[in-house]
């Protein structure tokens, strides 16, 4: 009886040795390591990517006990496979939103993105640090953070005008302080132009009539022009952009552009190349709003001897407030399908802990991928064949606070388009989309008739006094008062939402 008592515990006890050694064993095993984030983005992988995602993931363990993988999808069905992966329910954790294309409201209704609200005030402290108010505001809906945005570039700055001072010198002209002086140097310098082809202001497609470079020298400067119809003030009223005051002050210096020569004679009918052709040829001075260059293509057509310095920004009554008419353009979103959020904010905060961190994440590694040069400009490393062998886009993650402008950069471009503007005011409206759908054929109809009646008035081919009248009366029977009446129920509801 003792003998069987005692290898009864004898086998317990070995039952018990061989039960907490196995559980020791599968604990171990269970142990995943490491969250690997899954982040998609449209296009390709660079040719470096396996070799600077080792350099990254080994720092990411490092640093956040997290792993970074990138899902590349071709451009070109980019959209598609992204939205069928949120509704079969893939699972994956960031995803980049680009909202010319959809916007992030829309994948916030269709229940594609997480509520980030509490994560980023846990996980996020770098994050909220180098993101600015404002562009968080954009990422609201209901008052909760859905999107981490890219701040990758200024984007209050659309209200200058390009001019190449090389152009000025040439002819003894100073810079341009009012409208009536650009309109006189624009004259002067188109009278006396030598170069291969006639003067142009660059202005061509329906876009570019959407551009509103004169009006900070108005009165009721700040505000801004959204969907062509719809000036929107700083109160968040919105008024009828083609009735207002501001527009009939447009057309009349445009009017005076064309009578005047300086406008193209095809501007209604320009192909994007061919509007395009205007820069590359040189034959040029002054641009109406942004910020353009195409300073080779002068340099081997106009100017061999042009300096970037040549291209400088110029905003008239430079007193005047700036204002962003959009602050978020590009963001990132935490999907719905996403088993480990925290592991997604993680990776951005890891990402915007500072230069070391974002250079090697964005550019990879330096003197391997790219180089610094003299001037403190980034210089892609490329191969046999000219391709750069590493790099993530700015523009879908990037942070002006961080980033390296390309050696290709403008000096102009460094100091206003890649430097953020802590005094620039927000438009009301500069997170609005419209949703046309409850006017559905209106919009169609406005759309069609501001091309055919409005385009042509403003680009100062047809006089104001004459054909505006019945182009308002045939803009107003598309449904113009309808569109507007919806525009400013949308808006009022979206400010009182935040």
């Amino acid at each position: 009886m003792k003998r069987s008592v005692c290898l009864f515990f004898v086998l317990t006890l070995l039952c018990f040795q061989v039960f907490a050694r196995g559980s020791s064993q599968r604990g171990a095993t269970a142990d995943p390591g490491p969250v690997t984030v899954k982040y998609l983005m449209p296009g390709d992988p660079p040719i470096a990517y396996n070799e600077v995602i080792a350099a990254i993931n080994e720092k990411l363990v490092r640093d956040k006990s997290i792993k970074i993988e990138i899902v590349y999808i071709p451009w070109d069905v980019w959209q598609q496979r992204v939205n069928l992966m949120l509704t079969t329910g893939d699972e994956f954790d960031v995803y980049h939103i680009m909202q010319d294309q959809i916007q992030m409201s829309a994948y916030q209704a269709m229940g594609g993105l997480t509520d980030i609200t509490a994560l980023l005030d846990q996980y996020g402290p770098n994050i909220k640090r180098v993101i600015s108010s404002g562009a968080w505001d954009a990422m609201r809906v209901g008052g909760k953070i859905y999107g981490i945005p890219a701040q990758w570039a200024e984007l209050s700055n659309d209200d200058g005008f390009t001019i190449r001072k090389d152009v000025l010198d040439k002819f003894g002209y100073d810079v341009p302080t009012t409208l009536e002086d650009l309109f006189d140097t624009a004259r002067g310098i188109a009278a006396r132009w030598d170069g291969s082809g006639k003067l142009y202001i660059p202005v061509w497609g329906f876009t570019d009539f959407a551009k509103n470079p004169f009006a900070r020298t108005y009165d009721t400067w700040p505000f801004i022009v959204k969907d062509y119809i719809a000036l929107i003030r700083q109160d968040g009223t919105v008024d009828s952009w083609i009735e207002s005051e501001e527009f009939k002050k447009n057309i009349a210096y445009m009017r005076q552009l064309n009578q005047a020569g300086l406008i193209h004679p095809d501007v209604l009918t320009l192909s994007a190349d061919q509007g395009n052709n205007i820069y590359r040829s040189g034959n040029w001075f002054v641009t109406l709003g942004g910020i353009d260059s195409y300073i080779d293509d002068v340099r081997l057509n106009n100017n061999p001897n042009i300096k970037p310095e040549d291209y400088i920004l110029v905003k008239l009554n430079p007193e005047k407030p700036d204002i962003y008419p959009v602050v978020v353009k590009n963001l990132n979103g935490i999907s719905s399908t996403s088993r480990h959020p925290e592991a997604a904010v993680k990776f951005f905060d890891w990402l915007y802990t500072g230069k070391e961190n974002y250079k090697l994440f964005m550019y990879g590694r330096e003197g391997q991928e790219y180089t610094i040069d003299s001037r403190g400009l980034k210089v892609a490393a490329v191969n046999e064949s000219n391709q750069g062998l590493y790099g993530q886009a700015d523009w879908m993650l990037g942070n002006v606070n961080y980033m390296i402008p390309g050696s290709n950069a403008l000096p102009m471009e460094v100091q206003y388009l890649y430097t953020s503007n802590p005094k620039a005011v927000v438009s009301p409206a500069s997170d609005f989309f419209f949703n046309a759908s409850a006017v559905e054929a209106e919009w169609v109809n406005i759309q069609s008739e501001f091309r055919a009646s409005i385009v042509p008035i403003y680009a100062g081919i047809l006089s104001y006094e004459e054909a505006f009248p019945a182009a308002l009366r045939r803009i107003k029977a598309a449904g113009l008062d309808k569109a507007l009446a919806e525009y400013r129920r949308q808006l009022a509801a979206h400010i009182a939402s935040k």
